[in-house]
């Protein structure tokens, strides 16, 4: 039995969990609460933790099987990409 890549796939999955729970979180609240908790996530994440968030919010997005949540899931995307782009000074 392969302990490595046991624990790796285990830790993955449970990153993941806890991004698509922030995720779930943002999608819960109201617009303008839900952009401003994007935004101050943005503002005070690492350039890997922000890397991470990016690609599961695309998993997030295109997983989802309800439209409107999508289509909210597309403009909290844009929100996170603008102020990774004024906070950072470009994408990652």
């Amino acid at each position: 039995m392969n302990w490595e890549k046991i624990l790796r796939t285990t830790g993955e999955f449970v990153r993941y969990a806890s991004y698509a729970a922030v995720i779930e979180g943002w999608l819960q609240a109201d617009p303008d609460t839900a952009h401003g908790l994007v935004a101050r996530y943005v503002e005070a994440s690492s350039a890997d933790e922000r890397a991470r968030m990016d690609e599961a919010l695309v998993t997030h997005a295109a997983t989802h099987f309800d439209p409107q949540a999508r289509a909210r899931m597309v403009r909290l995307y844009g929100t996170f990409k603008v102020v990774e782009n004024l906070c950072h000074g470009g994408f990652r």
